[in-house]
């Protein structure tokens, strides 16, 4: 959802994500417990940027296909909501 700025308004993605959470302007990975790994959304607006996310996800020892297929998931909701499409 985009506010009068066109920022992403501050509220967790109502997605049933098993890996990830997504809230206020970061995907949290949980990677086990203890640990999670933080993306800045700003850091993922664009394809070249996203891409790279998962390159560097998909090189980690728990860079799962289950766990990239939510990450895709996730960009596509947000980069949806900051270009306004339905």
């Amino acid at each position: 959802m985009l506010d009068s700025t066109n920022e992403m308004s501050t509220r967790v993605l109502e997605s049933n994500f098993k890996y990830l959470t997504v809230e206020d302007d970061w995907i949290t990975i949980h990677v086990h417990p203890g640990y999670d790994y933080d993306i800045e959304v700003s850091r993922a607006r664009t394809c070249k940027e996203i891409c790279s996310w998962l390159g560097q996800i998909a090189e980690k020892t728990w860079g799962s296909k289950e766990l990239l297929g939510e990450l895709v998931m996730a960009f596509n909701i947000i980069n949806k909501d900051l270009r306004g499409i339905e």
